[in-house]
């Protein structure tokens, strides 16, 4: 069974084996528990479990007219409409939850992430931020996750996301390139570090937080949240890029 498409379902909600057995249904069609157990090698008892509740929330359907009772998966496109319904019941709270938030002490929020997956998460909230600003090597970056610096060039020059962007990059081919591939599209502006200088790091600043990422074998990500350290940072990002050279 196919790990990549098990783990996209478990990022929208499944849990592993809710996934291989919606999986499943998607390959037999309709299936019986049976059916079912041989293709994930899992428990028939567990199966019924799985199926009353991907049936409650609407990605699996019941055939009563045969003899032994057979399933059915529902379209995929049924999965993106739940995700927009909850998108959009999510945005309509999020003033109210800001609110709450904002009521909490504010001494800086540091939180701490290891590993390639943990990284991609907070990478992928940085993506829809306002404007954010990134002090970076995607030389180094393309190294550890070429699709993901792919997805980017792709998703920027489409419009989709990482709007009003400023990208400090290092003095390397690689990085000369990537910033002729995203220069005044959706906003964005690049400026190239000069006499081959290189950054070590990721450096990201957006929403009042600060995430730095190691760009080295072990990956991990560190994110501080604080108005006062943000405001501060922004400060010296934007004197380096007064100082740093505008792409030609």
């Amino acid at each position: 069974m196919d790990n990549t498409l098990i783990n996209l379902l478990e990022e929208t909600g499944f849990t592993k084996k809710e996934a291989q057995v919606y999986l499943a249904l998607l390959e037999l069609g309709q299936g019986s528990v049976s059916q079912i157990a041989a293709k994930t090698e899992l428990k028939r008892s567990i199966i019924y479990v799985l199926i009353e509740g991907l049936t409650k929330r609407g990605f699996v359907s019941e055939n009563k007219q045969t003899k032994v009772s057979r399933f059915t998966a529902a379209d995929p496109t049924k999965i993106l409409g739940y995700l927009h319904t909850v998108t959009t019941n999510f945005k309509e709270m999020l003033p109210m939850l800001r609110g709450v938030y904002n009521k909490a002490d504010k001494k800086p929020i540091i939180n701490y992430f290891e590993g390639k997956k943990a990284v991609l998460s907070i990478f992928r909230e940085i993506n829809y931020s306002d404007s954010p600003r990134f002090f970076t090597s995607n030389e180094l970056l393309a190294k550890i996750m070429p699709e993901e610096v792919e997805s980017w060039i792709n998703g920027i020059r489409a419009g989709s996301f990482i709007k009003n962007a400023k990208h400090i990059v290092s003095d390397t081919l690689a990085d000369h390139e990537y910033a002729r591939s995203i220069n005044g599209f959706n906003g964005n502006q690049a400026h190239l570090l000069g006499d081959g200088q290189k950054v070590e790091i990721d450096l990201s600043l957006y929403n009042n937080k600060i995430a730095l990422t190691s760009l080295s074998e072990k990956l991990y990500i560190i994110v501080i949240e604080s108005k006062e350290l943000y405001r501060a940072l922004s400060l010296m990002f934007d004197l380096a890029w007064e100082q740093t050279k505008p792409l030609k």
